[in-house]
């Protein structure tokens, strides 16, 4: 995505389809910032990838879940 024009038409292309059948659509394998950007302008608004982080174990992403857990369960709380 942004190195080949049939590469960019054929993203775009899915997406819209996706879209036209009211299909969720999720970016994997998003890298960066300009890959981010162009999905954005496709009409794509979900991604996954290495530009959020990077793969980890089981065990690595259970103490990631641990450590960033409790922010959005106290913002919840706040709002209640």
């Amino acid at each position: 995505l942004g190195l080949d024009s049939n590469a960019n038409a054929l993203v775009a292309a899915m997406v819209q389809l996706a879209a036209a059948l009211d299909l969720g659509i999720i970016a994997e394998g998003v890298e960066t910032d300009d890959q981010m950007l162009r999905l954005i302008g496709c009409g794509c608004h979900e991604f996954q990838g290495h530009l959020f982080g990077e793969p980890m174990t089981a065990t690595d992403l259970t103490v990631w879940l641990r450590a960033n857990s409790a922010a959005p369960q106290r913002r919840l709380k706040q709002r209640a």
